[in-house]
C-alpha cells in the first residue's frame, strides 16, 4: 500500500505540468523561467551559470511541451521504462522500527535530449487539492513542500537559495481534476519555474532529492505525501 501511494504521488509530481486541461491553462500568461545554463567537461564535470532567458519556457506552458520546446526527462524516462523503486530506512531500524524511509525511483532508460533544448531539471510540480492550494503563498509553499529540495547533476548540487525563492514559484488557478485522473475534484498546480539548457554533448545523471518533513494525507486525491526522503534518479544524454 505504501509503495502504491508513493508511486501515485510521484506520478502526479511528474505529469502535473503536462496533462492539464488546455482550455483552462493555455490562456494563462506565465513569466519566463529561470534557466540553468550548463556545460559538460570532458571528464563529465558540470559547470554553468544561472540566468533568466527572454523568453524562457515556463514549466506550466503547455504550448512549449506540445511544440517540443520543453521536455520533462523524468516523465519521458517513465514512459520508456518503469522505474526501479528502492525503499531504505533513513535511520537504524533497531532504534526506529517505524521510522521514515528513503524512497528512490531509479529510471534505467537514458533520455536523449538535443543540445540547446530546454528541459526541466527535476520534479517541478505538485498537484494538490484546491482547498490546500488556496492556503499557499509562494513563501509557504517553499517552506512546506519544497523546504529541503536539491537538484544534483553529476554530483554537483544546483538547488540553493538562489533558485528556491518566491519569484520562481508558479501556480495555476483551481481547475477540474478530471483530465489528470481525479474526477469530481478541484485541484491546483504549484511548482518551481526552473528549466535547463545544455550547450555541450555529454551524459548527466540527475538526482532530485526531496525531504518531506511530515506525512500529509490528501484524502481527496487518494494520496499521501509520506514523510521522509524522496529521490528521483534519471540519466540524460545530451546529443549533438
Amino acid at each position: 500500500m505504501m509503495r502504491s501511494k508513493l508511486f501515485r504521488f510521484s506520478f502526479c509530481l511528474v505529469v502535473a505540468f503536462s496533462l492539464f486541461n488546455p482550455l483552462t491553462l493555455l490562456a494563462q500568461q506565465f513569466p519566463p523561467s529561470t534557466t540553468l545554463e550548463v556545460t559538460i567537461g570532458g571528464d563529465g564535470q558540470i559547470g554553468g551559470v544561472v540566468r533568466t532567458l527572454e523568453p524562457g519556457p515556463n514549466v506550466a506552458d503547455l504550448n512549449a511541451y506540445f511544440a517540443v520546446q520543453l521536455i520533462s526527462p523524468i516523465l519521458v524516462a517513465g514512459l520508456l521504462s518503469p522505474p526501479e523503486i528502492i525503499v531504505e530506512p533513513l535511520f537504524d531500524e533497531g532504534e526506529f522500527p517505524n521510522g521514515p524511509s528513503r524512497v528512490t525511483y531509479k529510471y534505467n532508460a537514458p533520455v536523449p535530449i538535443p543540445t540547446g533544448l530546454s528541459f526541466t531539471p527535476g520534479v517541478v510540480g505538485f498537484l494538490v487539492p484546491a482547498r490546500l492550494g488556496e492556503t499557499f503563498t509562494p513563501e509557504s509553499f517553499l517552506n512546506s513542500l519544497l523546504v529541503d529540495y536539491q537538484i544534483e547533476e553529476n554530483g554537483f548540487k544546483f538547488m540553493d537559495s538562489d533558485l528556491l525563492k518566491p519569484e520562481n514559484i508558479v501556480s495555476s488557478g483551481s481547475f477540474d481534476g478530471t483530465p489528470v485522473g481525479f474526477p469530481g475534484q478541484m485541484v491546483q498546480l504549484w511548482g518551481l519555474n526552473v528549466t535547463q539548457k545544455v550547450s555541450t554533448p555529454g551524459t548527466i545523471r540527475i538526482r532530485n532529492i526531496m525531504k518531506i518533513p511530515k506525512t500529509i494525507p490528501i484524502p481527496e486525491l487518494g494520496l499521501t505525501f509520506v514523510g521522509g526522503e524522496l529521490i528521483f534518479d534519471v540519466t540524460v544524454v545530451v546529443e549533438e
